[in-house]
């Protein structure tokens, strides 16, 4: 629309102006919608793109726990209660291999395993139930607390790493290392998490501390790969006696004197034999 035909269009939507619209009120008009008071030309889309954050603007609540029956995703506990739900999914991505190639609990319901896997399922099984009690803001900028509405805009690895399926196995009887495969799901969690979090030092250093923990993580896998493969290689090859990780004691005798300096003593803890695996890793990729 030509700026010239600005304060006809005025002119028609305020009836009830009791003055003369003139080219000032047009400028004035432009001003407000963030345009340049000399524009020729103005657009519809932007006037309606004006209006719509607008009426954003006058539906957000940004104090307020809740919006109506459901949560207000702008709380800002809300914000770092996902801060928090963030290093859940780390310890995931950490433990969830060391768990499958290691067992290092005989029973899923163990001490150790009750303290640190248990807190950390029923953190991420509440932070589903919250996401799907969180309103959401549609596209004409109004809040929604419609739960199907909501369920569809709850990512689906939140949903999946929620989900409580390895405890349901191990109630069905499954063994350890069944229980332990079933965890891979709430590895998933982490691609719910991604953009959610704010950005709290520069671009570089953040790039930065993302490659540190890839190749954290890459280390990590890798070596929990090599015991996981040296460990079932006896069931794979029956007629071996000697792996990368395992050795009959027909012939232990005839491989190492100081078995323990491999990681192949039975009796050592799972961190040490993980830090064996890095030391090797490491020691791989350099030769």
């Amino acid at each position: 629309m030509p700026a010239e035909k600005i304060p006809t269009m005025l002119g028609r939507v305020f009836l009830d102006f009791g003055h003369e619209i003139t080219m000032k009120h047009a400028q004035d008009f432009l001003a407000e919608l963030g345009k340049d008071r000399t524009c020729a030309v103005l657009h519809w889309h932007e006037v309606y793109k004006v209006l719509r954050d607008h009426r954003m603007g006058t539906n957000k609540i940004p104090h307020g726990p809740f919006i109506g029956s459901a949560f207000n995703p702008l709380w800002p506990m809300l914000h770092k209660w996902r801060a928090f739900v963030y290093l859940c999914a780390i310890y995931y991505l950490i433990m969830v291999p060391a768990r499958i190639a290691f067992l290092p609990f005989d029973t899923p319901v163990a001490q150790g395993a009750l303290a640190s896997d248990l807190l950390v399922d029923v953190i991420v099984t509440l932070d589903l139930l919250i996401r799907l009690n969180t309103a959401h803001r549609t596209h004409k900028a109004t809040w929604s607390t419609n739960r199907l509405k909501i369920l569809r805009k709850v990512p689906i690895p939140a949903i999946i790493a929620g989900l409580p399926i390895d405890w349901f196995a191990h109630l069905l009887t499954a063994s350890n290392e069944v229980v332990c495969w079933l965890r891979w799901p709430r590895m998933l969690l982490i691609f719910a998490m991604q953009g959610g979090r704010k950005r709290m030092t520069s671009p570089q250093m953040e790039d930065f501390v993302k490659m540190c923990k890839l190749v954290g993580l890459l280390l990590h896998w890798t070596c929990c790969c090599w015991y996981y493969l040296g460990r079932v290689y006896s069931f794979w090859v029956p007629d071996s006696a000697v792996s990368w990780t395992h050795v009959d004691d027909d012939y232990r005798d005839l491989t190492f004197d100081r078995e323990e300096v491999y990681g192949l003593d039975e009796d050592a803890s799972v961190w040490s034999k993980v830090s064996r695996r890095c030391a090797f890793v490491v020691v791989g990729c350099n030769s």
